[in-house]
């Protein structure tokens, strides 16, 4: 567990999902706004499916989240270590093989209410020291990001996230990648 703290001296803990978060982690979805839930898409968020991931026996994924005092969950992050063949083939176009040994994909959520606390960037130094320790040589943005989203962007780049192209789907997204 790792303690982090937002920019108004809050702390949070960062810990490994385990079985009896599924309800919290239901009420955590539930919770989220229509726009941060268009935003974070790389699974279902509803109580339904929190309660699969809590009881899941293998995952190639390991899924953290950030709660309070309260054991409220305020953040929910992926790093998918399995091969994700749609992005794979999608950054093949832009010229970037990601070997499966080498490349995890990230995916991370913070309610709505902590957007914009630094909280996020609390946590990211702990998800990129983890990804070095492990050998991983690169980190996918999964799905990348909304070209609406230039806080999204913005935050990426700050921690060295390269922009490397792009998609559509409803929208314009931008593919964005961390060479470790």
């Amino acid at each position: 567990m790792n303690l982090v703290k937002d920019k108004f001296g809050k702390e949070f803990y960062l810990r490994k999902l385990v079985e009896s978060d599924s309800g919290n982690l239901g009420s955590y979805f539930e919770n989220l706004s229509d726009v941060t839930k268009n935003s974070f898409q790389p699974h279902a968020l509803n109580c339904k499916y929190a309660i699969f991931l809590c009881h899941r026996n293998s995952d190639t994924a390991e899924r953290f989240v950030l709660v309070d005092f309260k054991n409220n969950i305020q953040g929910y992050f992926i790093l998918e270590f399995g091969q994700i063949e749609h992005e794979a083939e999608r950054y093949k176009k832009y010229g970037i093989i990601l070997n499966h040994d080498e490349t995890v994909y990230f995916a991370p959520s913070i309610s709505d209410k902590h957007q914009g606390s630094q909280l996020a960037s609390s946590v990211m130094p702990f998800f990129i020291n983890r990804i070095k320790n492990k050998g991983i040589m690169q980190m996918v943005l999964l799905g990348g990001t909304q070209e609406t989203n230039i806080l999204a962007q913005n935050f990426y780049l700050k921690f060295g996230f390269k922009k490397v192209g792009g998609y559509q789907t409803e929208v314009w997204n931008v593919d964005m990648v961390l060479y470790i």
